[in-house]
């Protein structure tokens, strides 16, 4: 019974911050590259398909909200002028989608995909590339977490 919950809670912390949240949890419950990998590759999805779909009605609230805030009501057209001087959009036009997918794993699933649905279209291009990044994360961090861990046993 309590591996199941190991591998629950793996899951759990995969879908929202997979690299440093689930892969290290894997790690100190001893968990082997192929279970680790396993755990936190269906948590990392799980988190992306889920976030993905909430991040439109919070996305509904943050514009009421800021409409609220600056007493206008929000239009497209208002939203790359708003934006088109910070940070985040010079680094999602940079970048693009695939750049914020390398990211996300490292910045959490949540706000990754919260700011996919604010700067870029296409359903299937978002989640494809997201669902990439975090296949390739899981193994990244399954096997680097795992080399750590066995190199500070090897110490002891």
């Amino acid at each position: 019974m309590s591996e199941i919950i190991e591998v629950i809670s793996v899951i759990l912390l995969s879908a929202i911050k997979q690299l440093l949240g689930g892969s290290s949890l894997a790690v100190i419950y001893g968990f082997n590259f192929e279970k680790a990998f396993v755990c936190t590759s269906v948590g990392g999805i799980i988190g992306i398909t889920v976030f993905y779909y909430l991040a439109e009605p919070v996305l509904k609230m943050w514009m009421k909200v800021e409409s609220k805030i600056f007493k206008k009501a929000y239009s497209k057209e208002d939203e790359d002028v708003i934006n088109k001087d910070s940070f985040v959009k010079k680094t999602m036009d940079k970048y693009g989608i695939m750049g914020l997918a390398i990211l996300s794993p490292i910045l959490s699933y949540p706000f990754a995909l919260f700011l996919a649905r604010r700067f870029f279209e296409g359903k299937t291009k978002i989640l494809i590339s997201m669902y990439i990044s975090a296949l390739i994360w899981a193994g990244i961090g399954s096997l680097f977490f795992s080399q750590i861990a066995d190199a500070v046993m090897g110490m002891f």
